[in-house]
């Protein structure tokens, strides 16, 4: 981890952050937690990401102002997630 940070430290201008909402779009951290790059970035529901699907697109929903994000990969971490997986399948 401490090579990986220093990477980072050296490259961080050439590196993006998946998990920030850019332009409305996202790659899930973990489905078990509220936040994408900041704490408490997305609304939960029963344990999970509450996720709206529009046009068959998997859509989080903004905290503080209940905006919609395309969510471009939804991450079923763990053995838990996995038993999501024909919830979500579409």
């Amino acid at each position: 981890m401490t090579a990986l940070y220093l990477f980072w430290l050296d490259r961080q201008d050439t590196i993006t952050n998946l998990a920030t909402n850019y332009n409305g779009n996202v790659f899930d951290y973990s489905i078990y937690e509220s936040r994408g790059d900041k704490e408490n970035e997305y609304v939960m529901h029963k344990g999970v990401k509450k996720i709206i699907f529009v046009h068959k697109n998997p859509m989080f929903v903004l905290r503080t102002t209940g905006e919609l994000v395309r969510a471009h990969g939804i991450h079923l971490k763990g053995v838990t997630g996995k038993f999501l997986i024909p919830f979500y399948y579409r």
